[in-house]
Protein backbone atom coordinates (compact mmCIF):
# COMPACT_ATOMS: atom_id res chain seq x y z
CA UNK A 1 0.00 0.00 0.00
CA UNK A 2 1.39 3.29 -0.91
CA UNK A 3 0.46 7.07 -1.39
CA UNK A 4 1.54 9.22 -4.15
CA UNK A 5 1.17 13.14 -4.99
CA UNK A 6 -2.23 13.68 -6.58
CA UNK A 7 -4.03 16.61 -8.11
CA UNK A 8 -3.59 20.12 -7.25
CA UNK A 9 -7.20 21.85 -7.22
CA UNK A 10 -7.74 25.70 -7.14
CA UNK A 11 -9.86 26.47 -4.70
CA UNK A 12 -12.44 29.15 -4.72
CA UNK A 13 -14.51 30.47 -1.62
CA UNK A 14 -18.00 29.58 -2.93
CA UNK A 15 -21.05 32.04 -0.72
CA UNK A 16 -23.41 31.05 -3.19
CA UNK A 17 -23.44 27.60 -1.89
CA UNK A 18 -24.23 28.68 1.63
CA UNK A 19 -27.07 26.34 2.71
CA UNK A 20 -26.73 27.43 6.82
CA UNK A 21 -25.82 30.97 9.24
CA UNK A 22 -22.57 30.47 9.72
CA UNK A 23 -21.98 30.83 14.17
CA UNK A 24 -25.81 29.58 14.67
CA UNK A 25 -27.13 27.90 18.21
CA UNK A 26 -29.33 25.05 18.06
CA UNK A 27 -31.22 23.58 20.97
CA UNK A 28 -32.14 19.87 20.26
CA UNK A 29 -35.26 20.81 19.52
CA UNK A 30 -34.18 23.38 17.16
CA UNK A 31 -31.61 21.26 15.28
CA UNK A 32 -34.50 18.41 14.70
CA UNK A 33 -36.28 21.52 12.57
CA UNK A 34 -33.57 22.97 11.00
CA UNK A 35 -33.37 22.92 7.12
CA UNK A 36 -30.54 23.30 4.52
CA UNK A 37 -31.89 25.64 1.82
CA UNK A 38 -30.27 26.29 -1.40
CA UNK A 39 -30.96 29.82 -2.12
CA UNK A 40 -29.27 30.77 -5.37
CA UNK A 41 -29.94 29.29 -8.86
CA UNK A 42 -26.32 27.90 -8.62
CA UNK A 43 -26.93 26.23 -4.95
CA UNK A 44 -30.37 24.84 -6.39
CA UNK A 45 -28.96 23.78 -9.97
CA UNK A 46 -26.15 22.08 -8.56
CA UNK A 47 -28.37 19.74 -6.00
CA UNK A 48 -30.82 18.65 -8.42
CA UNK A 49 -27.92 17.77 -10.62
CA UNK A 50 -26.25 15.90 -7.48
CA UNK A 51 -23.34 17.77 -7.72
CA UNK A 52 -23.31 19.63 -4.77
CA UNK A 53 -22.01 17.48 -2.18
CA UNK A 54 -22.15 17.82 1.90
CA UNK A 55 -19.68 16.76 4.55
CA UNK A 56 -20.21 17.06 8.10
CA UNK A 57 -17.48 16.96 10.61
CA UNK A 58 -15.53 13.68 9.97
CA UNK A 59 -18.50 11.89 7.97
CA UNK A 60 -19.04 10.74 4.93
CA UNK A 61 -19.47 13.11 2.23
CA UNK A 62 -22.81 13.00 0.28
CA UNK A 63 -24.67 14.65 -2.59
CA UNK A 64 -27.83 16.87 -1.51
CA UNK A 65 -30.16 16.33 -3.87
CA UNK A 66 -32.76 18.11 -3.49
CA UNK A 67 -33.35 22.38 -2.50
CA UNK A 68 -34.65 21.91 0.77
CA UNK A 69 -33.80 18.93 3.44
CA UNK A 70 -33.96 18.65 6.99
CA UNK A 71 -30.26 19.33 8.74
CA UNK A 72 -30.89 16.10 11.09
CA UNK A 73 -31.38 14.31 7.43
CA UNK A 74 -27.86 14.43 7.03
CA UNK A 75 -26.27 12.81 10.53
CA UNK A 76 -24.96 9.42 10.10
CA UNK A 77 -28.26 6.73 11.16
CA UNK A 78 -25.87 5.16 14.03
CA UNK A 79 -24.68 8.82 15.07
CA UNK A 80 -26.10 10.92 16.90
CA UNK A 81 -24.12 15.02 17.71
CA UNK A 82 -22.55 15.39 20.41
CA UNK A 83 -23.24 18.90 21.79
CA UNK A 84 -20.45 21.72 21.18
CA UNK A 85 -19.51 23.07 17.83
CA UNK A 86 -19.59 21.35 14.60
CA UNK A 87 -18.91 22.02 10.64
CA UNK A 88 -20.69 21.24 7.76
CA UNK A 89 -19.19 22.11 4.37
CA UNK A 90 -20.70 22.34 1.00
CA UNK A 91 -18.51 22.00 -2.42
CA UNK A 92 -18.66 20.90 -5.95
CA UNK A 93 -14.97 19.67 -7.28
CA UNK A 94 -14.53 19.43 -10.57
CA UNK A 95 -11.10 17.69 -12.00
CA UNK A 96 -9.28 21.33 -11.80
CA UNK A 97 -11.58 23.60 -8.94
CA UNK A 98 -13.53 22.67 -5.38
CA UNK A 99 -15.96 26.00 -4.83
CA UNK A 100 -16.55 25.40 -1.46
CA UNK A 101 -18.56 27.41 1.43
CA UNK A 102 -18.27 25.93 5.14
CA UNK A 103 -20.63 27.13 8.09
CA UNK A 104 -20.35 26.10 11.74
CA UNK A 105 -23.24 25.39 14.47
CA UNK A 106 -23.36 24.95 17.80
CA UNK A 107 -25.48 22.49 19.34
CA UNK A 108 -27.04 22.58 23.05
CA UNK A 109 -24.03 24.58 24.58
CA UNK A 110 -22.86 27.99 24.37
CA UNK A 111 -18.95 27.32 24.01
CA UNK A 112 -16.91 30.08 22.46
CA UNK A 113 -15.95 29.90 18.91
CA UNK A 114 -11.85 30.27 19.84
CA UNK A 115 -10.36 27.14 19.91
CA UNK A 116 -12.89 24.83 18.50
CA UNK A 117 -12.66 26.13 14.81
CA UNK A 118 -12.03 23.07 12.03
CA UNK A 119 -9.04 23.57 9.91
CA UNK A 120 -9.65 20.87 7.04
CA UNK A 121 -11.88 18.69 5.80
CA UNK A 122 -11.62 15.59 4.00
CA UNK A 123 -13.94 15.82 0.91
CA UNK A 124 -13.29 12.46 -0.74
CA UNK A 125 -13.19 9.15 -1.07
CA UNK A 126 -16.55 8.53 0.35
CA UNK A 127 -17.55 6.19 3.06
CA UNK A 128 -18.16 3.33 0.77
CA UNK A 129 -16.27 2.39 -2.42
CA UNK A 130 -17.32 -0.02 -4.88
CA UNK A 131 -14.29 -0.40 -7.57
CA UNK A 132 -12.45 -2.93 -9.68
CA UNK A 133 -9.07 -4.73 -7.66
CA UNK A 134 -6.24 -2.35 -7.83
CA UNK A 135 -7.98 0.76 -8.46
CA UNK A 136 -6.34 3.58 -7.14
CA UNK A 137 -8.13 5.88 -4.47
CA UNK A 138 -8.13 10.07 -3.89
CA UNK A 139 -8.37 11.52 -1.33
CA UNK A 140 -9.02 15.14 -1.71
CA UNK A 141 -8.41 17.81 1.47
CA UNK A 142 -9.55 21.33 1.68
CA UNK A 143 -8.49 24.02 4.16
CA UNK A 144 -11.26 25.57 6.08
CA UNK A 145 -9.49 28.16 7.87
CA UNK A 146 -6.40 30.66 6.48
CA UNK A 147 -2.68 29.97 7.00
CA UNK A 148 -3.38 26.00 6.00
CA UNK A 149 -0.21 25.73 3.40
CA UNK A 150 0.22 22.17 3.10
CA UNK A 151 -1.78 18.51 3.73
CA UNK A 152 -0.34 15.09 4.94
CA UNK A 153 -2.63 12.26 4.37
CA UNK A 154 -2.53 8.86 6.17
CA UNK A 155 -3.81 5.64 5.58
CA UNK A 156 -3.94 4.06 9.50
CA UNK A 157 -2.34 0.65 8.44
CA UNK A 158 0.32 -1.23 9.90
CA UNK A 159 2.69 0.56 9.86
CA UNK A 160 1.39 3.60 9.02
CA UNK A 161 1.75 4.92 6.13
CA UNK A 162 1.52 8.79 5.45
CA UNK A 163 2.44 11.13 2.53
CA UNK A 164 3.44 15.32 3.02
CA UNK A 165 2.36 17.52 0.09
CA UNK A 166 4.22 20.00 -1.56
CA UNK A 167 0.88 22.35 -0.95
CA UNK A 168 -2.70 21.43 -1.47
CA UNK A 169 -2.80 19.00 -3.88
CA UNK A 170 -4.63 15.28 -3.83
CA UNK A 171 -3.07 12.23 -3.07
CA UNK A 172 -3.29 8.44 -4.44
CA UNK A 173 -3.86 5.10 -2.57
CA UNK A 174 -2.82 2.18 -4.37
CA UNK A 175 -3.11 -0.56 -2.89
CA UNK A 176 -6.00 -0.70 -0.96
CA UNK A 177 -7.87 -4.35 -0.43
CA UNK A 178 -11.19 -4.59 0.46
CA UNK A 179 -12.29 -4.19 4.04
CA UNK A 180 -12.27 -1.04 6.07
CA UNK A 181 -9.34 1.49 6.12
CA UNK A 182 -8.87 4.48 8.42
CA UNK A 183 -7.91 7.67 6.47
CA UNK A 184 -7.75 11.20 6.75
CA UNK A 185 -5.62 14.28 6.84
CA UNK A 186 -3.30 16.80 8.93
CA UNK A 187 -2.97 20.03 7.70
CA UNK A 188 -0.13 22.89 8.50
CA UNK A 189 1.04 26.57 8.35
CA UNK A 190 3.79 27.65 6.62
CA UNK A 191 6.00 27.28 9.49
CA UNK A 192 4.67 23.44 9.83
CA UNK A 193 2.80 23.45 13.14
CA UNK A 194 -0.08 21.06 13.19
CA UNK A 195 -3.14 23.30 12.66
CA UNK A 196 -6.26 20.33 12.34
CA UNK A 197 -6.88 16.93 11.46
CA UNK A 198 -9.99 15.00 10.50
CA UNK A 199 -9.99 11.64 9.83
CA UNK A 200 -12.97 8.53 9.32
CA UNK A 201 -12.89 4.92 8.05
CA UNK A 202 -13.46 3.98 4.24
CA UNK A 203 -15.36 0.37 3.09
CA UNK A 204 -13.42 -0.98 -0.27
CA UNK A 205 -14.99 -3.63 -1.71
CA UNK A 206 -13.01 -4.54 -4.50
CA UNK A 207 -14.30 -7.01 -7.08
CA UNK A 208 -14.78 -8.14 -10.67
CA UNK A 209 -17.99 -7.60 -10.96
CA UNK A 210 -17.53 -3.78 -10.13
CA UNK A 211 -15.84 -3.37 -13.87
CA UNK A 212 -19.12 -4.73 -15.61
CA UNK A 213 -21.97 -2.73 -16.95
Amino acid sequence: MRLTSGVLRRLRHAPELRLLEDGVRFSRAEFSAARLEATTEQASQASGSGSLELVLDDQSPRPLLAANVALSSIVDEDRELSAGWHVLVAFIATPAQIDLYSAQFQLELGLERKGHEAACALLAPRGTLHQAPNTPVELVAAPLVPGVTRFEYFVASEPPVTLRTRGLESASAAGLASGDHRVGVRCYDEGGVLVGQTERTVTINADEEATRP
